[in-house]
């Protein structure tokens, strides 16, 4: 029997590639002809730590600017937010902006973030340097990964797997330094390289 649910809601714009990640992670398979998200679903997810059972919720949430009263309706008793921008789109980048605006109007400073940059399988068209997204995770001192949903990196999946246990430790063991999460309010200072 599981121990508790999580909630793990994924964000970002249209086409970053949310749903995806999200197949990728579970169901280990990329669909080419993926469909755009309309409002929000989810999957599940058991992990095994310390001997117990854990669920976890991960949220699959619509990108466009028209759902977005609606996402952050999804946000309630959010758990992990995982910020996700598509590398070869500076917009999507930019964007993630908002969503940090807005968690932190919403739930204060005491956060679990993480950061994903995707589709790296598109060499010749970055526009998002890893070095900017990991200087970005640093900001907001989220753990952070570029990968391709596509190319199904084993990479992507063990991060992950390795992210929601490391949520496990720190809270199942109530080893969380309430200031751990907390992010710079003020991140005029990152420029990109």
């Amino acid at each position: 029997m599981d121990d508790k649910n999580y909630k793990v809601v994924f964000l970002g714009e249209h086409g970053v590639g949310k749903t995806s990640l999200i197949n990728r992670y579970i169901n280990k398979n990329f669909n080419n002809n993926e469909l755009s998200t309309i409002s929000s679903t989810y999957i599940c997810k058991t992990i095994e730590y310390e001997g117990k059972k854990y669920t976890f919720n991960l949220w699959d949430t619509a990108g466009t600017e028209a759902f977005r009263a609606l996402t952050k309706l999804f946000l309630k008793d959010s758990n992990i937010i995982v910020l996700v921008y598509d590398i070869t789109i500076k917009r999507t980048f930019l964007e993630l902006q908002f969503w940090l605006d807005y968690i932190l109007e919403t739930f204060g400073q005491k956060l679990f973030l993480v950061l994903v940059g995707n589709k790296s399988d598109l060499n010749n068209l970055i526009k998002i340097k890893k070095s900017d997204g990991e200087k970005f995770g640093k900001i907001i001192n989220a753990p952070f990964i570029q990968v391709s949903a596509k190319n199904g990196d084993i990479e992507w999946i063990n991060f992950l797997d390795n992210v929601l246990k490391e949520y496990l430790k720190k809270t199942v063991s109530k080893k969380v330094d309430d200031n751990e999460y907390d992010y710079i309010e003020d991140d005029d200072s990152f420029q990109f390289s």
